[in-house]
């Protein structure tokens, strides 16, 4: 096959490009974590269920994805900072790094914080009974700050996974995910042995403990091998906020426009069909992604590879491994085909009788990922070079789409849960149509100023 007039291998590590080298040592050390981070998360389901019981677990997937909505307020700034510091390390500018990092913790700090104390205050004002259509006592509730603490002071701690990302450590940041979902099982697991089923110890083992070993990487991290960047709030100014969020706001809506299509399914599906349906829906959700979660170990270096490859417009790369990746993808899919066929089976062996999946709902799940994985390639090299327009325009649309077709496909085509995720295909067309459409036409510009 020939890109821009260059004949490409089909073994992907063939490459001797330095930059390639780098992409392939955190896919093999990736590789390694994804399997455990897998593992954990599969091993984790069940324990949780048998722990707090399908509906109490319904309740608490759902309390996750209505508390998410707060990610919508750090505005773009981790993945803008992404961007922009992986050009700030590839010249080599650690000035202009440490600016952009501390830049990125205060501005992250004066959001979170005060949403934080705000939040807590109004959780006793809120009808969550009516809200959640579920009966409401002083466990859940406990249970909903955990949540909110967890997610506003993980927006800032997490930070330090933006700055693994961005200098291409891609796989210590997942080994590090890894660590924390380790704990976290044994922490549940000593919980089995020791106590009886409540919601509020889960929330503790599943946000507090995460929060702790996030909080030491933290403080490590920055006294050993980034302490030439480690934030200050002396270095933080407009200039550096001002790059941040030149691509911060785009990444800002399309944030908002994920929340919507991602966090508010669980939602629609409690007070439709009840906190049963919601396990159901995430039982299939989590068998089904595992394929973008293998994918995973490939997309998540090739973002910022793809920044410093665009910085210094080395568009050959970028067309070589963008064809190796879509290959990558055919041979995932064919495994999703696989995973379908046996799914009833595999559901029986690894949740028991606790609950019952039907084939509609899998088979949507299977065709959604499966569109995903080829979405997600186009997806992340057009985030690693900033060409964020289009994905801008179709994440206002989104939602609504995501909205308007739920309904219909739930009250008048009388689908199940599977209806979320039908919704979730056609609210999603920019990353199965449009990306793949500004992508070449990126290619296209590439190729008129390569010759």
């Amino acid at each position: 096959m020939k890109i821009i007039g260059i004949k490409i291998d089909r073994c992907y590590f063939k490459d001797n490009n330095k930059r390639t080298k780098q992409i392939q040592n955190n896919i093999i050390k990736m590789g390694g974590a994804k399997i455990l981070s897998v593992l954990l998360s599969l091993l984790i389901m069940p324990l949780t269920i048998d722990y707090v019981s399908p509906q109490l677990y319904g309740i608490w997937l759902t309390l996750n994805s209505t508390v998410a909505w707060l990610q919508v307020f750090d505005i773009g700034i981790n993945n803008g900072l992404r961007n922009e510091l992986t050009k700030s390390l590839a010249v080599n500018d650690i000035k202009g790094a440490k600016s952009l990092v501390s830049t990125a913790y205060v501005s992250l700090i004066f959001i979170f914080l005060p949403l934080l104390f705000v939040l807590l205050l109004l959780t006793s004002f809120v009808d969550w009974g009516e809200l959640l259509k579920v009966a409401i006592n002083d466990d859940i509730l406990l249970s909903i700050r955990i949540v909110i603490i967890y997610f506003c002071l993980r927006f800032i701690l997490s930070t330090i996974n933006i700055i693994l990302l961005s200098d291409q450590r891609a796989a210590e940041a997942s080994y590090r995910g890894v660590i924390e979902q380790l704990i976290s099982f044994f922490t549940i697991f000593l919980l089995i042995k020791t106590t009886k089923g409540n919601l509020s110890f889960l929330a503790f083992a599943l946000c507090i403990v995460p929060l702790v070993v996030l909080l030491f990487y933290n403080l490590f991290l920055f006294k050993t091998r980034y302490k030439q960047i480690s934030p200050h709030w002396r270095e933080a100014n407009l200039k550096s906020a001002k790059h941040i969020l030149s691509l911060g706001v785009k990444f800002f809506v399309i944030q908002i426009a994920g929340v919507v299509l991602f966090q508010t399914s669980n939602f629609i599906i409690i007070r439709n069909f009840g906190p049963d349906e919601v396990t159901n829906y995430n039982i299939a959700y989590k068998y089904f992604s595992v394929l973008i979660m293998s994918m995973t170990i490939f997309n998540t270096p090739l973002w910022s590879a793809m920044t410093n490859a665009f910085v210094l417009k080395d568009y050959l790369w970028i067309s070589k491994t963008v064809n190796k990746f879509l290959l990558i993808s055919t041979v995932f899919g064919l495994l999703g085909v696989i995973m379908l066929f046996i799914s009833p089976f595999v559901y029986r062996i690894w949740i028991g009788e606790l609950v019952d999946i039907p084939f509609s709902l899998s088979f949507s799940l299977f065709i959604y990922n499966l569109l995903s994985l080829y979405g997600g390639v186009y997806c992340g090299v057009l985030n690693g070079i900033g060409r964020l327009n289009i994905q801008f325009i179709a994440s206002i649309f989104a939602p609504f789409i995501f909205v308007v077709s739920s309904f219909i496909l739930i009250n008048f085509f009388k689908l199940g849960a599977e209806a979320l995720v039908y919704s979730l295909i056609i609210a999603n067309f920019n990353a199965y149509i449009l990306a793949p459409i500004e992508y070449y036409k990126f290619r296209k510009k590439c190729a008129r100023s390569v010759f």
